[in-house]
């Protein structure tokens, strides 16, 4: 059938299917091209943030290196002390004992209020105020100078 028709050519045919392959095998180039300086120069734009990227990845590097450091130093030299001065340290330990005797005869010190009061009498009758310390050393003393004549 084909070789009856006169519009069929077979070289035509045979030129067609090598242009297939080669567009097949074209890399998407044209007449419309860039040209080589715009090519190049956008290549050396390319490996310019190549670089970039490398020293900035090299400089955080670094960086980080250096807070390392300085973190593994300062725990070398030791770590800020939470110690309490000894005064305060004597007040709490004097503050738990009043509280173990307490717990252990039962009995209460003088409410807030019953401390209020005392330093208000005190501070109309001219004297100095006490504080909630002295008194509780008070009730201390009373309650010692009791167990002493029950003995």
């Amino acid at each position: 059938m084909t070789d009856r028709n006169p519009l069929y050519n077979a070289d035509a045919k045979r030129e067609y299917r090598e242009m297939q392959a080669r567009i097949k095998s074209t890399q998407g180039r044209d007449k419309k091209q860039l040209s080589t300086r715009i090519e190049d120069r956008r290549r050396g734009e390319a490996e310019w943030l190549v670089e970039k990227k490398q020293m900035a990845a090299e400089k955080k590097a670094r960086e980080d290196a250096e807070i390392r450091e300085r973190i593994k130093t300062a725990g070398a030299q030791g770590r800020d002390s939470k110690q309490l001065d000894p005064r305060t340290e004597q007040r709490r330990q004097l503050a738990a004992e009043r509280r173990e005797a307490m717990a252990r005869d039962n009995v209460r010190g003088p409410s807030p209020s019953q401390v209020n009061v005392e330093r208000d009498r005190l501070k109309t009758a001219g004297a100095a105020p006490r504080t909630a310390f002295h008194l509780d050393r008070e009730v201390e003393l009373r309650r010692e100078q009791e167990e002493a004549l029950r003995a």
